[in-house]
């Protein structure tokens, strides 16, 4: 699983859309290139990297958009006398990167993925005209951006996460553990190697929350908010936002998170809403007061939301005359749902939002997540994660 694929970031975020689901998928397109590469209608383009280093290359170019993670474009595009240009006009606020092939790391025992630093990020709306300016520099690359401020605000946070020394040692690091394949390390190796990676991640952190209280006022702040699973310091953070950044596309989806996580609190009055079915139909939380309802964030990409579908399953026949199983789809397509649906068998009933919402909505950071509602629309207890305790706990409840 460690050959040709992307590395995870320094970024953890499971919001309205997945960073790394661009980072996962992408790379496999490096393994079918060569039949054609993109070279854009210079009249045309909305995009410009100017790159000193590279001359010539191909580069790999992906766009996620940030409300609907089953929307991906991935391309591959010329970089010619040190410049690429391509054209992107789709409507919406998209999350883009570049990878020129320069800048993939080729391991000496085989592998091959881009590192952090080798990553070109950027965000795009409609009529947006993003220009950046690249240096390569060893299989890394610096740049600024101009064309929004999301854009120019995430290009200065990972200048001043790499001047921090973060990328370097990472890059050290994974070149001296990968002299051989992920699987043939002894099991010390992958020990030492966490453990680095770890440390490295916790610097990160440390670094990134500098950042924010330098930027207060910047969307990309909120942005990186997001990435934060300890709620307190994710709220202490947000607090300190100026209004700009609270009303910024980040600091809105920030905002609705901060909220959802009081409405999930114990002994908060859970608001009632109406929502989609898989099937179009209309669910109303209210018709159910006097049964006990649990709401289940899942998706079907999540190993563990399917691993406790059998315990799932048991509690719902166990208690089926007094609790109603609401599946709360994230980050998921309809048709990957409904493939999992008909393969597992699951028949409680399946809510699935358009634009994806129910993870920002209710402050949902991990999944599975699970929020049981007593007979009274009270919220009894949130459930983080899947373990026989949890089960354990939801019968000890219900009955």
């Amino acid at each position: 699983m460690h050959t040709y694929t992307i590395r995870s970031n320094y970024e953890e975020i499971q919001i309205s859309f997945k960073t790394t689901l661009i980072m996962r998928k992408i790379f496999f397109l490096i393994l079918s290139i060569v039949a054609f590469v993109t070279q854009s209608n210079s009249q045309d383009y909305n995009i410009m990297l100017k790159i000193d280093g590279i001359k010539y290359d191909t580069a790999i170019i992906g766009f996620l958009s940030v409300e609907n993670s089953d929307d991906e474009i991935q391309d591959t595009v010329i970089i010619s006398n040190g410049i690429l240009e391509y054209s992107f006009k789709r409507p919406g606020l998209y999350e883009g990167i570049i990878i020129p092939f320069k800048l993939i790391h080729q391991f000496e025992g085989g592998d091959k993925f881009p590192l952090v630093p080798s990553r070109i990020h950027f965000y795009i709306n409609q009529g947006d005209f993003i220009k950046i300016d690249a240096t390569e520099v060893g299989k890394s690359v610096t740049y600024r951006t101009t064309g929004n401020n999301l854009s120019e605000q995430r290009a200065e946070a990972d200048l001043y996460f790499r001047n921090s020394g973060l990328y370097i040692e990472r890059i050290e690091f994974e070149h001296h553990y990968y002299k051989k394949k992920y699987d043939q390390w002894t099991k010390e190796e992958n020990k030492k190697y966490w453990k680095l990676r770890n440390q490295n991640d916790s610097i990160y952190a440390l670094r990134r929350d500098e950042f924010i209280l330098n930027h207060l006022n910047y969307g990309y702040s909120a942005r990186l908010i997001l990435e934060i699973k300890d709620k307190q310091k994710a709220t202490f953070l947000y607090d300190k936002l100026t209004t700009e950044a609270k009303e910024s596309y980040f600091g809105k989806v920030l905002t609705s998170m901060i909220n959802g996580w009081v409405i999930t609190e114990p002994g908060s009055t859970f608001p009632s809403f109406i929502g989609k079915t898989l099937a179009g139909e209309t669910f109303n939380l209210s018709d159910y007061k006097g049964k006990y309802v649990l709401l289940d964030f899942w998706g079907s990409w999540c190993a563990p939301c399917i691993a406790e579908l059998p315990q799932l399953k048991k509690v719902q026949s166990e208690f089926k005359d007094r609790l109603v199983v609401v599946g709360m789809i994230c980050n998921d397509s309809k048709q990957k749902v409904n493939k999992a649906i008909d393969k597992y068998k699951i028949n409680w009933i399946q809510l699935f939002d358009e634009k994806n919402k129910f993870p920002a909505t209710y402050g949902v950071k991990s999944f599975p997540t699970k929020v049981l509602i007593d007979k009274n629309g009270v919220v009894v207890k949130t459930f983080q994660g899947t373990s026989e305790q949890v089960f354990l706990e939801l019968e000890r409840i219900l009955k």
